[in-house]
Parts: structure tokens; sequence; C-alpha cells
């Protein structure tokens, strides 16, 4: 997936907060965006950053970084991030959340499905749900690493990767 792939709505909003940033050195309001992509109503304009936010990011340094933040799975979510060497991921919750929740967090199994399809060099679970703590997730990421075949690892305070 490419940027090329984001609606026109989402990459207006997306250079809008690019272009705002680097002019000002602190990001525009949900108002600001509204105004200059032509969107009068801020539960819209939260809609589409909600959905931007989902893309998570991806950093090209010495090794490609992905990032994905809170956000509800999706099918599409694993091809934005294909050859990334490391994946790091908010996985706050133990099991899969039911269609008709209004949160957005993924899940292990969620989680599974991601490193399954990208098959990161390291993938990393963070950003822990108490389930998940009670799990202890060093043994969760050891499971997983023998279910995947990649090296999956639990984030702890402190924790540094070497790349």
């Amino acid at each position: 997936m490419n940027f090329s792939d984001l609606s026109e709505r989402q990459q207006r909003i997306i250079h809008f907060i690019v272009e705002f940033t680097r002019r000002n050195h602190y990001p525009p309001s949900i108002r600001e965006i509204g105004d200059h992509v032509r969107i009068s109503s801020t539960s819209v304009v939260k809609y589409n950053l909600s959905k931007l936010e989902s893309y998570g990011l991806i950093f090209h340094l010495n090794k490609r970084i992905g990032f994905i933040t809170d956000t509800r799975f999706w099918d599409g979510l694993p091809g934005f991030y294909d050859g990334v060497n490391i994946l790091v991921v908010n996985v706050l919750r133990a099991k899969p959340i039911a269609p008709e929740e209004s949160i957005d967090h993924l899940s292990l199994d969620d989680f599974k499905t991601i490193v399954t399809a990208v098959r990161p060099e390291v993938a990393v679970m963070t950003h822990f749900g108490m389930n998940l703590i009670k799990g202890k997730p060093y043994l969760l990421a050891r499971k997983l690493k023998e279910e995947t075949g990649v090296e999956v690892v639990a984030a702890y305070d402190g924790m540094s990767l070497p790349f």
C-alpha cells in the first residue's frame, strides 16, 4: 500500500498537517485541518484522522522499522508494512474485539496475523492491557515465535533494539 492508496481527502489532510507543522513547529488543530480541507464537521475530521492513524509509521533508517499504533485490525493493515525489518505493535488485548465494540485496539490474534503476513526479522509486542500482563507477555511472545517462525519479543521498560 502506498500514499496513493489513500483517498484524495486523506492525502490533502496529510499534506496539510506536514506543511503546517513544518512552517509552525507544532501541528494544526482539528478546526484548522477542517478549514483547510473544507470539512465543516469536526467529527468528520476526527474520523479521517482516526483512519490515518491506523496506518502507523515506517522509519527508513539502516533498517525499515514499522510502528502500528492503537487501531482495529482490518484486512489491508499488514500490507502497509511489507518489507519492514523490525515491527513494533501495540497489542492491548488478549482476545479480539467484537464487531459491535467501539474500541480500536489490536489483540494477540491480530498481532499473530500481522506477523505471519509481514514476516519481519523481529516483531515487538508493546502497550499491553491487563489480561496480557497477567498472561506474562514474555511467555506469549515465546509461543508466538514458535508458531510463526518469526523472532517475537515482548517489550519491557528500558528495552532497546540494536540495528
